[in-house]
């Protein structure tokens, strides 16, 4: 009788080790391809713009404070799995989707259930497609009236434990996605006073603390988070000037899972239709390309010559009736990043005199003689 209750305790501990143990294993780290290699296999990729990143006191005063609210706050569409599929049949195989978390957070940094619950399903919209995909924190940063991550050492004192928090709740929802989603930190990060112009020495301090924060409170999860590849801006996404000189890597724990992002909206006078400090022209000419082309050589001094790995993660240009202008300036941007191994990630907010590139009524191409020449691009 002894010896069979013992069996007993022997088989009922086992049988617990062995739930233990499967359990473990559950959110074990997978071995996770490196960020070369993704970067690799992504052609170009597009950007679900002024969607989920969407924001504003007025939306939930005047639409509610449901996801859909917000999602359509600032374009009418909301975005569904077909949309996505379409989207990849154009040929972007990689998808960018930018998050304002700000007001669905209560005061403890709580992430609301629901809007956690939408930003999933999009993801899993791109992720099921068998897309690349990015998520970030967007809005939360820049110039916005709801930033509240600024690039300051004392917002960083101020709001670092809240940013951990943030961070390590996304992270876990996603802790089992394999190598095809990809976390960005954060957005165009500014200083207190909203400086485009080039970031201070302790705003590029900032910067580099929130990423070394972020790089940590991913990795601190387990799972697929160990080896997940990640990605870190520089001051506002700058290219060049302080905001590289003054940016450092994160540390890591595992090497070879992290990426630099910048965003380029070059050459600014042709990109832009309201702006005073640079020479305007709707017109793309041999100017423009020199431009590009140093900002290319930029990226390859300051990251690739080092080894880091690096990402157009917003690019484009405005509405100016100049169809043929712009096809020329999309083939010629992709064409240079894909010179360096750099992939470009197109900045569309779906307005239609302004970035819109696919129309997301129906996932066909909104600017046909754009999409068509960044395809080209791809194929050399």
């Amino acid at each position: 009788m002894r010896q069979k209750k013992c069996n007993f305790l022997w088989g009922l501990m086992l049988a617990c080790i062995l739930t233990v143990c499967m359990g473990v294993q559950d959110v074990q780290a997978a071995k996770l391809p490196g960020a070369a290699e993704v970067l690799e296999e992504i052609g170009t990729g597009w950007n679900l713009g002024n969607t989920l990143d969407a924001n504003g006191s007025w939306i939930a005063q005047s639409k509610g404070d449901e996801p859909e609210a917000y999602e359509t706050a600032w374009q009418g569409d909301v975005t569904t799995e077909t949309f996505i599929r379409e989207l990849k049949g154009l040929g972007f195989n990689a998808i960018r989707i930018p998050v304002t978390w700000a007001e669905h957070m209560d005061s403890d940094g709580r992430i609301d259930k629901a809007w956690m619950s939408r930003v999933k399903e999009v993801v899993d919209y791109a992720y099921k497609n068998d897309m690349y995909v990015i998520l970030n924190v967007h809005h939360d940063t820049g110039a916005g009236d709801n930033s509240w991550i600024k690039a300051s050492t004392s917002n960083f004192k101020e709001n670092k434990k809240r940013v951990k928090k943030l961070w390590k709740q996304i992270a876990k929802r996603f802790r089992s996605y394999d190598e095809k989603l990809m976390f960005e930190g954060f957005n165009e990060m500014l200083d207190e006073n909203n400086n485009w112009g080039g970031p201070s020495a302790d705003a590029n301090k900032a910067v580099n603390k929130y990423n070394q924060l972020f790089v940590n409170a991913v990795r601190s999860t387990g799972g697929n988070n160990a080896e997940r590849n990640l990605i870190v801006n520089t001051y506002a996404a700058q290219y060049s000037g302080a905001a590289v000189t003054g940016f450092k890597m994160p540390k890591d724990s595992t090497a070879g899972h992290l990426i630099a992002e910048v965003h380029s909206y070059t050459p600014a006078g042709f990109v832009n239709k309201n702006v005073t400090w640079v020479r305007t022209t709707d017109v793309f000419d041999e100017a423009g390309k020199k431009e590009i082309d140093a900002a290319m050589e930029n990226l390859d001094t300051f990251f690739l010559d080092k080894g880091i790995p690096v990402i157009i993660g917003e690019w484009g240009a405005q509405w100016k009736d100049n169809a043929a202008d712009q096809a020329a300036f999309a083939e010629y941007t992709v064409s240079a990043a894909e010179k360096y191994g750099v992939k470009c990630f197109y900045w569309d907010n779906n307005s239609a005199d302004d970035f819109k590139l696919v129309d997301r009524t129906n996932g066909k191409a909104y600017r046909r003689d754009t999409v068509d020449s960044i395809m080209k691009a791809l194929k050399g």
